[in-house]
């Protein structure tokens, strides 16, 4: 679940626990080509482990800074019967907020080798506070 509004960056470095969460490097080579892929997502990544918050961030923003740069950002402009087809892992996407849009549809086909739910299996779907951040909703970190 990922909140309709995504229009500003909610994650926080302290990363409620009932979240979804994984460690990872924040450079990993592309599977396939072997290519260095920068790790990092601004509505997804809540910090650099080891460094201190104000540095954290720091580095978050200056990579965001290079990931987001207008040379580097293609938007779509859909048409009837387009289809779209990205490296779900060379390749960031996101879509602006959806509160006021109204009803819509999206087909999605993903190939991969493990479910979402394989991936992140401390990931409650029942859970309240889940539900409650899928919907929207502020997170209240203690």
């Amino acid at each position: 679940m990922i909140p309709p509004s995504q229009t500003e960056r909610a994650t926080t470095y302290e990363t409620p626990d009932f979240l979804p969460q994984i460690t990872g490097p924040a450079v990993v080579p592309h599977p396939v080509t072997g290519r260095p892929i920068l790790n990092v997502f601004e509505m997804q990544t809540s910090r650099v482990e080891g460094l201190l918050p104000d540095e954290s961030e720091a580095l978050l923003q200056e990579l965001f800074g290079y990931l987001y740069a207008p040379d580097n950002v293609h938007e779509h402009v859909w048409r009837e019967r387009d289809l779209v087809i990205w490296d779900n892992l060379a390749l960031q996407h996101a879509r602006p907020d959806q509160q006021a849009t109204g009803r819509r549809r999206l087909r999605r086909i993903a190939v991969a080798d493990k479910t979402f739910f394989q991936l992140c299996p401390q990931f409650a779907s029942d859970d309240p506070r889940i539900l409650a951040w899928g919907s929207g909703a502020k997170l209240m970190v203690a």
